[in-house]
């Protein structure tokens, strides 16, 4: 059976549960196991994804073949996880703050082409994850609008969720339901 991808996308200030840990993490196993899912895809930014980040990393123990990917920007950093021990002899506690703890199997940074508009780059790199996706794993809400934004322009999480409908993506959205 061919190997699967599915890409994470979420909003950054989600309320969570133990109940939406489980429900992502159901989901994922039956991702692994019966759609053969081994490749999940990271753009590192919001809440929900550290969330299913989390989810994901401790479900490698079950299942070590599994790759997180963090697809990133161009002015985005990841840390990998084959790179923990350099980290760690060098104690760079900066970067592991700045990574926000997060670690990756494999980097594929996207470069724009063009430099006009910042938040073209995360749409573009979004949009690239869907792409190369057969499932997109969402929370979203069409009306959600963040406490602070800590981003200087509109990361584009309406625009993603519309263009992985557009191309008839299997997406599971764990807000709910979402009509346009």
């Amino acid at each position: 059976m061919q190997k699967k991808t599915a890409c994470i996308f979420g909003h950054n200030n989600i309320f969570i549960t133990n109940a939406l840990y489980k429900s992502i993490e159901e989901y994922v196993k039956y991702l692994i196991e019966e759609e053969n899912a081994r490749n999940f895809l990271f753009g590192p930014m919001s809440r929900f994804d550290r969330l299913c980040h989390e989810v994901i990393t401790s479900l490698k123990e079950d299942f070590p073949d599994i790759k997180r990917i963090a697809y990133t920007s161009y002015f985005q950093r990841c840390l990998l996880e084959k790179d923990i021990n350099i980290l760690n002899r060098l104690n760079d506690n900066f970067y592991r703050k700045f990574s926000e703890g997060m670690l990756f199997d494999e980097r594929k940074p996207y470069e724009p082409k063009t430099e006009s508009k910042k938040n073209i780059s995360f749409l573009a790199r979004n949009r690239s994850m869907i792409d190369d996706s057969d499932f997109c794993i969402f929370y979203y809400m069409k009306s959600y609008k963040p406490e602070i934004n800590y981003l200087p322009f509109d990361a584009g999480m309406n625009e993603t969720f519309k263009y992985a409908n557009e191309f008839n993506k299997k997406i599971t959205n764990f807000a709910g339901p979402v009509d346009f």
